[in-house]
């Protein structure tokens, strides 16, 4: 998995004053500046309802407002309000097409689990950051379509993504997260990036 606003790509945190504009500008500006490559969607692409194109030159039109109000440039992307959306993407592994997830409920969030989406869910990382953390908003709620896969190097091709609101985070502190997805072919464990992200959120 990918996650945005990554400004250091040496650096996994993601640290801003809600009060100081000129403190997360440069995040806002990082993930406004990821959504631009969406709108206007390419020419080639369709809304799909029910699986991917059938026409192998077409590719599946992702609808940013699928990523609600809140995680939007109009809304400072909820860091004015101390409240920041992260963006979480599956990264591209060519031909590959998840499969459902066997139990819904081993992920936590079985409310939000359709057998046709991989889910996210994001953790903290350690009892404090758990607590720390506070709760988690995602959009769209069951996560990455099945629509777009498998990728196959379309021309075209804009890969599905998600935001995560991070809504009653603990201010001052560094929070340790990592966010998931879950299919049954996705090979998951702590120690290996694979089907997961990590990064540390602080709020001030």
């Amino acid at each position: 998995m990918g996650v945005r606003p990554l400004i250091d790509h040496k650096a996994t945190l993601i640290d801003f004053d809600h009060e100081k504009q000129s403190s997360y500008q440069i995040h806002i500006n990082h993930l406004q500046a990821f959504l631009e490559q969406y709108n206007p969607p390419p020419s080639n692409a369709e809304v799909c309802v029910s699986g991917p194109p059938s026409d192998p030159k077409k590719v599946c039109k992702f609808d940013i407002a699928d990523l609600g109000t809140n995680c939007t440039w109009a809304n400072k992307f909820g860091y004015a309000d101390g409240q920041p959306c992260v963006l979480l993407k599956l990264n591209r592994i060519f031909d590959w097409v998840p499969e459902s997830y066997a139990n819904a409920n081993d992920t936590g969030n079985p409310d939000a689990y359709e057998s046709n989406s991989v889910l996210v869910t994001c953790n903290g990382e350690h009892p404090a950051d758990i607590d720390n953390m506070g709760p988690v908003e995602f959009f769209p709620p069951a996560g990455f379509s099945f629509n777009y896969f498998p990728y196959k190097n379309q021309v075209g091709y804009r890969q599905p993504i998600v935001m995560a609101q991070f809504t009653g985070i603990t201010r001052g502190i560094v929070v340790q997260i990592r966010c998931r997805a879950w299919a049954d072919n996705i090979l998951y464990h702590k120690n290996d990036k694979m089907g997961s992200v990590h990064f540390e959120l602080r709020v001030d």
